[in-house]
């Protein structure tokens, strides 16, 4: 039968009681031999809990996390300021709520229901939180928002701690029988309806409701009746209504109230439960949870600070800070927190709070816990990622490692121990050495590490008061002062060592080491190996750095930081220190003498082409280079602007820039066209692996001349150049770092001659040609300001010869009687003689040892193209704009020009 035909409206109420332990069917009851036999002696339900008095059990709850309970609030209150519970209220964990636990706690605090009606029952739900936290028992599952009710018939099942009996002989309200033990009972969902329809007049809210049927009455349509058909009882109020899914079983109610609609007993056969849903309440429970999950807002922050701290549900800032409840007006629960640190940023603890648990989690995640301050973890700190510093005394029920790197020189209290399964270990600070105290046992499985810094016979630390179980890796390294030749020290105490490390590493390029063990440390022994600096270099370039530098004096603090470093640091530390940007910089001058030559014949190739009389003659002849008639002079100007990328050998990659001008003027004299030309330009270099830059403000002038026989043409010129040269470097490697600068000036002086023949297919203008050019660069000598790092430069020549075999092209279009426009291309090979790669003779500073360094070469042969487009305005005026590039295995570089000529 269904709940509706057994709760007419006609019928007379045996009374609405609050549902305050199992009242069996007494079929079951008699199987297992009476109902004081039957009750949870295997402790199924561990985190269903009693609510423990002087007088035994008197409500139950749930457990749905590890410091809070779920209740009815008639179990804590009778209205506002009025409460049955205190301070002094124990929540008991056993199957007989008075037995021992060790997870038996005391209320810290109850938050009953701001709507709870203790008349009608409304809003019957309170929260409690525990003194201490839960260990080792899973919370109950909660039903989820969204979740479907269940369909009549649908088994449910309820547990409590309250008075016992039958069906057919109940417990009495007031006298019970008690017995504190925990019983579970089961009957069909009869359905989701308001109170007011079970006879409580004016208490519209919706509860799940069941009703306790006599297995002796006839079958109910709805479905079978359960072999632990039940019912509650007084002191099951507060307790949890399960469902039984394929994850387990789901709380959706707590035990609220109970009625019985006819004329038998009020708790036996006939009488029907009540429970508050769950999932109506399910915003309220999270609003008031005293378990706070709180994260860090990202950035550098105080731990006092609100502003740094981000609730997951309320989203208002909260200094986390674990502090009880109280039990007046509606009453509050404890606040206890669980914080997770997983965004950028460093949190410095400047209070000493307690927490329940901590999560580091962000790669960019640190937390510093200074000297002087204390943190305290009740449940467990994780670091998995990010950095914790512990300078301070940290408490913690146990330490997991799973990641990230843990420094510092205080003290970790962990009674559970800590266990490195994953991270790295590191005593002591950037600046210093330190110990590292546990308090407690320590493990290091197979992924973690210990690292450890040695100097002059101290060590960074880890001293463990219990037992270190050794595994993993052991890494050592060098701190700020170099070794002796030889040193030991402990870098493990223990109260007992079990077990060695797997791995042993070292971060010495020119020291060794070995490990001792005894009952209670490990001690190292570092050791002068025979090394030379040299030995470490790859690079022709890196070996000669190494020679000199390891010819300086042993206090000198560029030498005491190389002897400290690992073989790859060492490398990089010799490229950092070459200075190879000052031989570069003479590649890339040598290189860019290019733009004042192709300038100049430029002009030349110009000035020798049919721009006078009338232009439809250009569609006789198209394109054929002809000697100009009358006597003309010309003015003519190009901008240009140029970027590259220059690498090869073991020099660094650069990346270069050149603009600048030209403007020239020349004239005819005889058969010649001579003329004069200067400009200015600057060149801009930028190092990719090493920091370093260089520019160059340079000054030229140029005289050039040219003629033509017939479809042969000549050019020639020389140009010289002044350079004003200023370079920086930064040098910078671990425990070493200086700013060096340095100015000074060079000269460029060359001589160019380029030779065609033209000719004509079709429309278009061909002419082969073949171009030789010869270059030397002086660049004076040098001291760079800066500190052990600094060079010595001596001044010297470079001599590089260019030639260039090629093809030009060109076809003129008439676009009126007064304007025509030509179209230009060159393909060409270029090939360099002679010092490609430019050296440069240097010395350190305060050192006797020089030597010679190479930077990035000059291209042995380079594809070189280009496009341009010429506008002939009358018979006096070209304007033009061209691009180029210059390609080979190792250099890139490519220009844009714009040009004017004007003749009268």
């Amino acid at each position: 039968m269904t709940l509706r035909a057994l709760l007419p409206f006609a019928l007379i109420l045996a009374g609405i009681v609050r549902a305050e332990a199992v009242v069996l069917n007494d079929s079951a009851a008699d199987a297992a031999g009476g109902i004081g036999n039957y009750y949870d002696r295997k402790n199924v339900y561990d985190n269903v809990v009693a609510f423990v008095g002087p007088g035994g059990a008197h409500c139950t709850g749930s457990l749905i996390n590890f410091r809070t309970i779920l209740t009815a609030a008639h179990c804590v209150q009778n209205g506002p300021g009025n409460f049955y519970t205190s301070y002094q209220t124990g929540v008991g964990f056993s199957p007989i709520a008075t037995a021992y636990n060790p997870n038996n706690r005391y209320f810290s605090g109850v938050a009953a229901h701001a709507g709870y009606d203790p008349e009608l029952l409304r809003n019957d739900i309170a929260l409690v939180s525990l003194d201490a936290p839960v260990t080792g028992i899973a919370p109950v599952t909660l039903v989820r928002a969204g979740d479907p009710l269940p369909a009549v018939g649908t088994i449910i099942r309820m547990v409590g701690y309250g008075a016992s009996g039958t069906g057919s002989n109940p417990p009495y309200r007031q006298t019970g029988p008690y017995d504190d033990k925990r019983r579970v009972g089961e009957t069909p969902f009869a359905g989701y309806l308001p109170g007011s329809e079970a006879g409580m007049a004016g208490n519209n809210q919706n509860y799940l409701m069941g009703q306790f049927q006599d297995p002796a009455a006839p079958d109910d349509p709805a479905g079978p009746i359960p072999r632990l058909q039940a019912g509650a009882a007084p002191g099951d109020s507060g307790g949890p209504l399960f469902i039984v899914t394929s994850a387990g079983l789901v709380q959706i109610g707590i035990a609220d109230w109970v009625i019985n609609a006819d004329e038998r007993p009020q708790f036996g056969y006939g009488s029907v439960t009540g429970w508050t849903a769950v999932a109506d309440y399910l915003d309220w429970i999270a609003r008031y949870n005293p378990l706070r999950q709180v994260s860090a807002r990202g950035g550098n922050s105080l731990w006092s600070s609100p502003e740094a701290w981000q609730d997951l549900y309320n989203g208002a800032g909260v200094v986390p800070n674990n502090a009880k409840g109280h039990f007046s007006g509606l009453g509050a629960a404890g606040r206890y927190y669980q914080v997770s640190l997983t965004q950028a940023g460093t949190m410095t603890v400047d209070l000493d709070p307690t927490i329940d648990s901590l999560w580091i989690g962000g790669a960019q995640s640190a937390l510093d816990l200074p000297s002087g301050r204390r943190l305290s973890v009740l449940l467990g700190t994780e670091l998995s990622a990010g950095r914790l510093g512990v300078n301070g005394t940290l408490e913690t029920g146990v330490l997991s490692l799973t990641g990230g790197v843990l420094t510092g020189s205080g003290r970790i209290v962990a009674p559970f121990g800590v266990r490195n399964s994953a991270a790295v270990v590191a005593p002591g600070s950037s600046a210093a050495l330190g110990i590292l105290t546990i308090q407690g046992d320590y493990l290091q499985t197979e992924a973690g590490i210990l690292s450890v810094r040695v100097q002059d016979g101290a060590a960074d630390q880890l001293a463990v008061t219990g037992k270190a179980s050794l595994g993993g890796t052991l890494k050592i390294a060098g701190n700020l002062d170099p070794l002796t030749q030889q040193t030991s020290a402990s870098v493990v105490t223990a109260g007992a060592i079990a077990g060695r490390f797997d791995t042993v590493t070292d971060d010495f390029a020119f020291f060794d080491l070995s490990l001792a063990y005894s009952a209670r440390a490990v001690t190292v022994t570092v050791f002068r190996n025979r090394a030379t600096f040299a030995d470490v270099g790859t690079s022709p370039d890196q070996k000669a750095v190494a020679v000199s530098a390891e010819a300086l004096d042993g206090t000198n603090p560029l030498y005491r930081a190389i002897l400290l470093l690992d073989e790859n640091s060492v490398r990089a530390a010799f490229d950092s220190l070459s200075g190879e940007i000052h031989a570069s910089t003479r590649s890339i001058l040598l290189d860019t003498s290019r733009y004042v030559r192709d300038s100049v014949t430029g002009r030349l190739r110009q000035a020798f082409t049919p721009i006078e009389g009338p232009l439809s003659a250009l569609n006789a002849s198209p394109g054929v280079i002809q000697t100009p008639s009358g006597t003309n002079v010309a003015l003519w100007g190009q901008g240009f602007g140029s970027w590259g990328k220059n690498e090869g050998g073991d020099a660094a990659k650069i990346d270069t820039t050149t603009g600048g001008f030209f403007l020239g003027a020349d004239t005819l004299l005889g058969a010649w066209r001579v003329g004069l030309a200067g400009g200015y330009s600057q060149t801009s270099l930028d190092g990719d692996k090493q920091r370093f830059s260089a520019t160059s403000d340079n000054y030229h002038v140029a005289a050039y001349g040219g003629t033509q026989w017939g479809s042969l043409g000549l050019r020639l010129g020389s140009a010289f150049t002044w350079h004003n040269i200023g370079v920086s470097r930064q040098v910078a490697f671990p425990g070493f770092s200086d700013a060096l600068k340095t100015d000074y000036d060079g000269r460029t002086t060359q001589v160019f001659g380029d030779v065609g023949y033209a000719f004509s297919v079709a429309s278009v203008a061909l002419e082969p040609f073949a171009a030789l050019a010869y270059v030397n660069l002086h660049t004076d000598g040098f001291a760079e300001a800066g500190q052990a790092a600094a060079l010595r430069g001596w001044g010297g020549n470079a001599n590089t010869a260019f030639s260039t075999l090629g093809l030009r092209a060109a076809s003129r279009f008439a676009l009126s009687e007064t304007t025509a426009l030509a179209l230009r291309g060159t393909l060409g090979w270029r090939h360099a003689f002679g010092d490609a790669t430019p050296a440069s003779l240097l010395a350190f500073r305060n050192g006797i040892l020089p030597f010679s360094m190479t930077g990035t070469p000059i291209a042995r042969d380079a594809l070189i193209a280009e496009a341009a487009l010429d506008l002939n305005i009358g018979a006096s005026t070209t304007l033009g704009i061209s691009y180029s590039g210059q390609l080979s295995g190792k250099t890139q570089d490519q220009t844009v020009k714009g040009e004017f000529s004007w003749r009268f």
